[in-house]
């Protein structure tokens, strides 16, 4: 594996198990997300750690964005419509947050 995959230092599963409230019946999903990293003689919970600081990152950034400018209710699909609004929602937030 080492010889496809140059640099890699570490792989790691998730698994996380969500209980969807509110419905009549219960319901419980659980899902398995699979990592690939740099990092070597990494322990679980550095590991844990990295993978809650990304999406802790990631989640914040696009909520932000849907909050501020409904992007998720964007309709733009065709050409580079939808990446250029993009960009131009994320310089316009930036300079909302300055």
């Amino acid at each position: 594996m080492r010889k496809q995959w140059e640099g890699l230092g570490s792989v790691a599963m998730v698994e996380t198990t969500r209980e969807l409230l509110g419905t009549e019946k219960r319901e419980v999903q659980t899902f398995r997300r699979y990592y690939i990293s740099s990092l070597s003689d990494c322990n679980a919970a550095k590991m844990s750690g990295c993978i809650r600081g990304h999406w802790s990152v990631e989640n914040n950034l696009h909520w932000q964005l849907d909050v501020t400018f409904q992007e998720d209710q964007s309709r733009l699909h065709k050409g580079n419509g939808a990446q250029n609004m993009s960009r131009l929602r994320r310089i316009a937030l930036n300079l909302i947050k300055s």
